[in-house]
């Protein structure tokens, strides 16, 4: 859903901060990070970021009304400032309708999976009819459907993100240089072997 209904979140966000946002399609490159900000725009001159999450239903919407912003996205929505060069950004988690050719594609497996089940027609139509209600979410006020968490660039973190990305870059290559060319390995390479003393080889008989 979160693909599909993008336009929609995108919509949503703009019908609230009364601003006409638009889906940003550049990826943005430096030595260390890539991106595709999902919005990018400007305030007074300076350059923001919003980063759309769109929620599967109601549930997965409200779970993020209590905790906090996942490590993930966190740094995700960091490394879109440090890429944009923008001071801050948001990432705001949206509920919208579920598309049409999502609901028919969930439909299709609603139905099958009543079938194997034994349902009556009836008790699939209801099934449906339940699901599609849990799918529209008009009766709720559209701000109330926007959740966000805001994030301030931090200059310092990146430089820590930059030095790991550094160290991962210098762990594949060893790894790769190792699987391709093989490792070189004598009895050096095994220092407790060399502190032991082996018994001598007794001579066998011919």
């Amino acid at each position: 859903k979160g693909q599909v209904a993008e336009t929609e979140s995108i919509s949503l966000l703009s019908e609230v901060d009364g601003r006409q946002y638009k889906k940003n399609e550049r990826r943005y490159v430096n030595k260390y990070l890539t991106g595709i900000p999902d919005i990018v725009y400007k305030v007074r001159g300076k350059k923001r970021v919003i980063d759309v999450k769109t929620c599967v239903d109601v549930v997965s919407f409200l779970e993020n009304v209590e905790k906090e912003l996942s490590w993930q996205y966190f740094f995700q929505l960091l490394s879109y400032l440090e890429l944009v060069g923008a001071d801050e950004g948001e990432i705001c988690f949206c509920l919208v309708n579920m598309p049409p050719e999502l609901i028919e594609q969930q439909i299709r497996k609603i139905k099958a999976k009543s079938y194997l089940a034994g349902n009556t027609d009836e008790r699939t139509e209801e099934i449906i009819n339940e699901f599609k209600t849990s799918m529209f979410f008009d009766d709720i006020p559209i701000k109330r459907r926007i959740i966000r968490f805001k994030v301030k660039a931090d200059p310092e973190l990146m430089k820590d993100v930059y030095e790991r990305v550094q160290l991962a870059r210098d762990w594949v290559r060893k790894i790769n240089k190792s699987h391709i060319f093989g490792k070189q390995q004598d009895a050096k390479t095994f220092p407790y072997l060399l502190q032991y003393t082996y018994p001598p080889v007794q001579g066998g008989e011919v």
